[in-house]
């Protein structure tokens, strides 16, 4: 208990002592939110073109014939492909971006504790040399992820289902399997969290490549479970905590005029994203450096 409380007080004074930690996680904000607001008016001018080229001359109120059902059906199906390519396309830009900002909030967090103090261009170097790396741990995770939520998927749901059971046969037996499912799938998700948790600070803090970096930390993690656990419970509290802060005051200017209602709401909006990534954020990334480097 002595140590994780040292943990906590060296990474708030050395946060204190180097205010600029927070310039990462602002710039991964600013730029996945400005990537994000790209990102939907080129969809919706996509949309709009291709509904105003491909569709010109539809009058629903005329009818369909089946040719033309068939002719705009197969031009829908190439929409939802274009449209399900650009989606995989966001999401591998906004991971990219958010795998090299977190590689140099790391990098800077490790130097600011072992130096005492860090450099802004030291975020670019780090963010340089590991992004690749935490880009492919993250897409490896998001996998790992997905197949375990179909297998649970399957195996809770779609198993029962197989057997003959519905929620109108055998109801009881169906939600009993489904409410199990779910404890199971909490559970799993917990403990992939846990045991992915340490590995981009290994990759980072021990100059490390995908493969050799994921070992490290699963290893990490089963070498310092009741650390990795506890440190995790804190942050977690910390950030429900905020978090019902957030809907309290979000409840509260409900009942305000519509103008004061509206100043109040942009006025917390700054306040939350500043409390995110000028604190909270630089604070975490802190924590799990500073524990990750106490026990390497």
């Amino acid at each position: 208990m002595g140590e994780l409380i040292s943990l906590l007080e060296d990474g708030l004074h050395t946060w204190r002592r180097n205010l600029r930690l927070c310039v990462p996680h602002i710039l991964e904000f600013v730029f996945v939110y400005a990537f994000s607001i790209l990102y939907i008016v080129v969809v919706l001018m996509l949309v709009f073109l291709a509904g105003y080229a491909f569709f010109p001359g539809l009058n629903l109120q005329e009818g369909l014939s089946q040719e033309m059902i068939s002719s705009y059906t197969g031009l829908l199906l190439v929409a939802v492909l274009v449209l399900l390519a650009l989606l995989i396309f966001y999401l591998l830009v906004t991971v990219l971006i958010s795998s090299f900002f977190t590689a140099g909030a790391v990098g800077i967090s490790g130097e600011a504790l072992t130096k005492g103090e860090t450099t802004l261009s030291a975020m670019l170097i780090y963010g340089r040399k590991k992004a690749l790396s935490l880009f492919a741990l993250n897409l490896f995770i998001y996998l790992v992820y997905l197949v375990a939520g179909l297998v649970l998927l399957g195996l809770f749901i779609g198993l029962p289902h197989l057997m003959g059971y519905s929620l109108g046969e055998g109801g009881l037996l169906i939600i009993s399997f489904q409410v199990i499912g779910l404890i199971v799938s909490v559970i799993c998700f917990i403990l992939l969290t846990l045991l992915f948790a340490p590995v981009q600070y290994a990759i980072v803090l021990s100059n490390l490549g995908f493969k050799d970096g994921l070992r490290k930390g699963i290893y990490f993690f089963m070498e310092n479970r009741i650390s990795v656990f506890a440190l995790s419970f804190i942050t977690c509290v910390l950030t429900v905590l905020f978090e019902i802060i957030n809907q309290l005051c979000q409840f509260i200017t409900e009942y305000l005029p519509p103008v004061v209602d509206l100043m109040m709401y942009l006025a917390w909006l700054f306040i939350y994203v500043a409390v995110l990534t000028c604190i909270l954020a630089p604070l975490y990334t802190l924590w799990w450096s500073r524990l990750y480097l106490s026990k390497t």
